[in-house]
């Protein structure tokens, strides 16, 4: 029996808790179990349609019972006050995504957490900090590799106990997620510079450069690249949410930004940063991404003007990361394309993603795999979608230089 049978298996609610606490290897409650029963199926449900080998499968599920399901909060169908996670639209705190990469090659499976205490937003625990500080503990005696040098620099940064009555419109101040290879998991931790930034009556910006230009054993050149997005950030009006690391000691720098321009002219000038990047690579992307734009949003591909329709909620926009990496290498730009706010449906999105990817691979080496990927991912989310009605997929597109 595979994993995802397994799953189906308990899902019928013969051997759930026999089974879970097997498989976990630990004790359980009942908002454990209910994570570990949706948001673990859909997990297994896109490791198995992914290709992952069943020895990764095992690794990864493993992990998420043990260290992610614990740590997710009150079950939503609990009838229970609910931690109000900006992880996702409908609160859910943790989000699975699907990386095709460029269509021919295997795809990836990653996931986004907030950890969430029983008790958060309660008397109790009102800023969700007992969660925060269980999750890191179970994390690092799970990973006891990770590197925490500039997690706990970041911390010390933006982790005390800020006043959290602040204009955000969330009062979310840390993420994690996981980067799914078939041997290892790349961790990342995200930091909301929001509280710090409100306290001291400075932007959130400019808290996060005096984070940076503080990093241990970095010099003032070594963030040059950061530069370049400031100068960019300074002159536009972008709203800052996070900065986020890899847990590794030649870690990446990410920062995450909105912008509610919609026009696919404002995402070229993103990309580009106000065209103080270009190169033929990131050109080629721009091309590919305006042939995506066009098939997810029936926008004509020389409309450059067009805005999306109007969307006034809190997360609607285009979110963008620039990616740094401390030594002297230009940025990064990757865009998260949209579509929660602007398609149709998941179905109008497999299928746009799906013509996409024929237009792009066409007779090249991989065309079969990249549409037999398209087909899986479309029959996979209608297997969780059918389970799991809180999971919120979102397709993200990494177009970078």
């Amino acid at each position: 029996m595979d994993l995802l049978t397994s799953y189906r298996c308990q899902l019928q609610g013969t051997r759930a808790r026999r089974l879970s606490q097997t498989e976990t290897g630990s004790p359980i409650n009942i908002n454990q179990l209910y994570w570990f029963h949706t948001t673990g199926f859909a997990l297994a449900a896109l490791l198995q349609s992914a290709g992952y080998g069943h020895p990764a499968q095992v690794k990864i599920l493993r992990h998420f019972a043990d260290v992610v399901a614990p740590n997710l909060g009150v079950a939503p169908d609990s009838g229970l006050s609910r931690w109000k996670s900006f992880m996702t639209d409908d609160y859910t705190p943790i989000e699975l995504s699907w990386d095709f990469h460029t269509g021919a090659s295997r795809p990836s499976i990653r996931y986004s957490v907030e950890p969430v205490g029983p008790y958060a937003g309660t008397a109790a625990d009102p800023y969700n900090h007992m969660a925060t500080i269980a999750f890191k503990r179970g994390f690092l005696k799970a990973s006891p590799d990770a590197y925490v040098g500039w997690l706990n620099h970041f911390e010390a940064c933006f982790g005390q106990d800020w006043d959290m009555t602040i204009p955000e419109g969330h009062l979310s101040n840390m993420f994690w997620a996981f980067d799914l290879d078939e041997d290892n998991a790349t961790s990342k931790a995200y930091f909301f510079p929001g509280a710090k930034a409100y306290a001291s009556g400075r932007s959130k910006l400019d808290v996060i450069t005096e984070a940076v230009s503080s990093l241990p054993n970095h010099t003032g050149e070594a963030i040059i690249p950061f530069q370049t997005f400031t100068r960019y950030a300074h002159k536009t009006s972008l709203e800052v949410e996070m900065v986020a690391i890899d847990l590794i000691r030649d870690s990446r720098l990410k920062l995450y930004y909105r912008d509610r321009r919609t026009t696919f002219a404002s995402v070229q000038d993103n990309m580009t940063l106000g065209s103080q990047l270009d190169n033929d690579d990131l050109q080629m992307g721009l091309n590919r991404l305006r042939r995506l734009w066009h098939f997810l949003f029936a926008i004509d591909e020389f409309s450059d003007d067009a805005s999306l329709r109007y969307d006034s909620h809190r997360t609607a926009g285009i979110l963008y990361n620039v990616e740094f990496h401390l030594r002297g290498k230009a940025p990064k730009v990757k865009i998260y394309i949209p579509v929660r706010h602007y398609a149709e449906s998941d179905r109008q999105i497999t299928v746009a993603l799906t013509k996409y990817l024929i237009h792009e691979v066409g007779s090249q080496e991989g065309f079969e795999a990249a549409i037999d990927y398209a087909h899986l991912y479309s029959s996979c989310l209608d297997s969780i979608l059918s389970v799991h009605p809180y999971q919120v997929l979102t397709f993200l597109a990494n177009i970078s230089q």
